[in-house]
């Protein structure tokens, strides 16, 4: 291990830090995670503070025992660059800075990386579209929807689909922006940024409406993966995850989300930081994950991650095998969210822990198994999440079937 702190500390900051958590626990680090949700099995694993009252602790970070401690960014941190210089100048290290995380998020960067690299980007504006022309109206009839989004937003919350006819309040406030809407298959991509070269590290899933229910119709319902691709995208995704490092100079683990149809690319957004589907990839990993050869380096993406603040490349290399048409084992992972206001049951919950996800593939060989739990006592709103839950198989058919069972069981049990 790379890091430079004398106990093998790693700081952990997000909405929901649990995942990343687990991972670093697994790689030997002592994880210190400043969290939103404060669940049970994220306390469980690791030392744990509120993030919303992080900013104003500065003295705790004044202390020289926390220097040169890494840091990782997990959930709504790509919105939070003040607060990552802030802790970046206390000589915690961070692959990125503020500024970095402005780079990383602008819509313009998408838009001109994607195209430099041969991706497509869904036209965009930053007004509410006019209506179209009569003219184009037979030609434009199939992409009549525009997507309503928050520049600030994160999880697809807060995301709506627009017609040209439809009114909204506030419609040129600028936190928000329009995107025509693409059909195809959402997927989520995981890249590593070291000081020499960017890793494509694999390929997920998204869960649609259809699959999980939702509060929203883009809120995220969770992943599936890994998922192969082409030898060509795969050739597309090394190039752009390249172009970004050189552009930016970031470090660190980061993700992205495209659209595929008919094998082509299209870019909808960059998130510099760890996702929710990184676990997935990292856990499979542990079995010897088909889409990676790893040569003298702990297959774990949280160690990963720690090296990448280093100056040497790590040794990470393509399997030839990782473009194949087909996946013989996959694992899936679902958020299941409250339908209504409800109070959780003691008993209930102590269920769901004796049957918690502690990060291995191999629990999952007895069923589906459950994270993210909350605290005992803990009230749950409608459209808020409840828990995570996993399950394996050898297609997303069989998986989507055992993770929508458990979200039917959950929702009967209240």
């Amino acid at each position: 291990m790379t890091s430079g702190n004398s106990n093998n500390s790693i700081v952990i900051l997000g909405a929901s830090c649990r995942a990343a958590a687990q991972r670093a626990a697994k790689a030997g680090y002592q994880p210190h995670a400043f969290d939103l949700f404060a669940d049970r099995d994220l306390i469980e694993c690791a030392q744990t503070g509120q993030l919303d009252t992080l900013g104003g602790s500065e003295n705790q970070w004044r202390d020289p025992c926390w220097n040169e401690t890494p840091m990782l960014l997990a959930g709504g941190m790509e919105h939070r660059p003040e607060l990552v210089d802030r802790l970046r100048s206390h000589d915690l290290q961070c692959g990125v800075t503020g500024w970095m995380l402005r780079e990383l998020r602008s819509i313009a960067n998408w838009q001109s990386w994607a195209l430099s690299t041969g991706i497509g980007f869904p036209e965009t504006r930053f007004s509410r579209p006019s209506r179209i022309q009569q003219k184009d109206q037979r030609r434009e009839s199939n992409d009549e929807q525009w997507l309503r989004k928050r520049t600030n937003g994160a999880g697809g919350i807060g995301l709506r689909i627009e017609s040209h006819s439809s009114h909204t309040a506030n419609d040129d406030e600028p936190q928000h922006y329009w995107q025509r809407r693409l059909d195809g298959i959402p997927i989520g991509v995981s890249f590593l940024s070291d000081a020499v070269r960017n890793h494509t590290l694999g390929a997920v899933l998204s869960l649609s409406q259809e699959d999980i229910w939702g509060p929203e119709p883009y809120s995220y319902r969770g992943s599936i993966g890994p998922v192969a691709l082409p030898s060509v995208v795969l050739n597309q995704l090394d190039r752009f995850g390249n172009v970004v490092r050189c552009e930016v100079g970031h470090r660190g683990l980061w993700q992205a989300d495209f659209i595929l149809s008919d094998g082509r690319l299209s870019l909808l957004e960059i998130n510099p930081r760890w996702s929710s589907s990184m676990e997935l990839l990292d856990a499979i990993g542990q079995m010897s994950n088909p889409s990676l050869e790893v040569i003298d380096a702990l297959n774990n993406f949280v160690e990963w991650h720690v090296q990448s603040l280093g100056e040497s490349p790590i040794p990470i290399h393509r399997n030839r095998e990782f473009g194949s048409s087909t996946t013989s084992f996959m694992i899936g992972k679902c958020i299941i969210y409250a339908q209504c206001d409800l109070r959780l049951d003691e008993g209930l919950l102590d269920s769901w822990w004796n049957q918690r996800w502690q990060g291995s593939v191999q629990e999952l060989d007895f069923g589906v198994r459950y994270a993210d739990i909350p605290p005992i006592g803990s009230a749950i709103e409608r459209g808020y999440p409840i828990l995570s839950c996993f399950a394996t198989g050898e297609s997303r058919g069989s998986i989507v079937e055992q993770l929508r069972n458990a979200a039917d069981n959950i929702s009967k049990s209240h």
